[in-house]
């Protein structure tokens, strides 16, 4: 679901790649009590949607909970994780699993997000691994963490109304929309033709030559190629353990005989810059300022 589902439930932390931080949601702040362990502080006023407090109980138990029916929040961070506990009522500890890969320990630690303990715990309960087929589509019974809660759908569109009492409002603010509406097309070309007719005021979709709507009041981050900024660098893992790949001339010759401008060109719109050597996005101007 996406950002959809951040509108409903709201992780610990989102790691914003143009700021290259973890910005602070649920939680407000973290710590490292020792090499291998993290320790993570809830908002005091962070509550759920039914006015009861968002704890590290709801923590523990939604990474429980995925760890017995293997889908939900932290699916597949048993890998990098010993454990996740309460530590308190707002207070939780993770624990990396030796040899530590702190990158993905860190965003299994913070980018986790919970579900309320008192609404799950009772359907795992009843239901067993068949909770993966909960749909939590009632609006009356929905309880959530985010200022947005489903208001009613069909096989059209989806109505998300604003919860005004939301706790977050006197820390981030409310947002403006009261209501927000998430239209469903069948394919990429119907969105990006609603999008062109002004039908829908954001587009998520691979729209290509965007600059050609620029007259039509579209826009984008930059107002040149690339256009948008990226969340991340693709690149070409070499399989070193093939003899013949083990060439050190061999794989200098594959990089040299990639056709980056092409590529970019005309497979991407230019939507894109070359990746440098130094695995740094540039189009990100605190890594490049070196203020990270």
């Amino acid at each position: 679901m996406g950002v959809w589902q951040e509108w409903f439930y709201l992780p610990l932390f989102i790691y914003s790649w143009y700021k290259d931080m973890w910005l602070p949601m649920i939680a407000e702040r973290f710590e490292f009590i020792d090499p291998q362990t993290l320790r993570v502080y809830i908002r005091p006023e962070a509550r759920w949607s039914d006015g009861n407090p968002i704890t590290a109980q709801d923590v523990e138990y939604t990474y429980y909970v995925t760890q017995q029916v293997k889908l939900g929040p932290g699916t597949g961070c048993w890998d990098y994780v010993e454990y996740i506990k309460a530590a308190g009522e707002k207070v939780y500890e993770v624990k990396a699993k030796s040899p530590v890969n702190y990158f993905s320990f860190i965003g299994c630690s913070l980018g986790f997000t919970p579900m309320p303990k008192h609404i799950i715990q009772p359907i795992f309960q009843e239901r067993g691994d068949k909770i993966k087929e909960w749909k939590n589509d009632d609006p009356a019974k929905q309880v959530v963490s985010g200022p947005y809660k489903l208001l009613r759908y069909d096989d059209t569109v989806v109505i998300y109304q604003r919860i005004d009492d939301w706790w977050g409002k006197n820390v981030f603010g409310l947002p403006k929309p009261r209501y927000i509406g998430y239209l469903l097309f069948k394919d990429n070309p119907t969105a990006n033709a609603a999008f062109e007719r002004g039908e829908v005021d954001w587009d998520g979709d691979f729209v290509p030559d965007i600059w050609k709507l620029f007259d039509k009041s579209r826009g984008t981050w930059f107002s040149d190629r690339p256009y948008f900024v990226g969340g991340s660098t693709v690149v070409l893992a070499i399989n070193n353990e093939r003899d013949y790949l083990k060439n050190i001339d061999l794989r200098r010759a594959i990089a040299y005989a990639i056709p980056y401008t092409d590529m970019l060109e005309k497979g991407y719109f230019n939507y894109g810059v070359q990746a440098s050597l130094s695995m740094i996005n540039d189009l990100y101007p605190q890594l490049v300022l070196g203020e990270c």
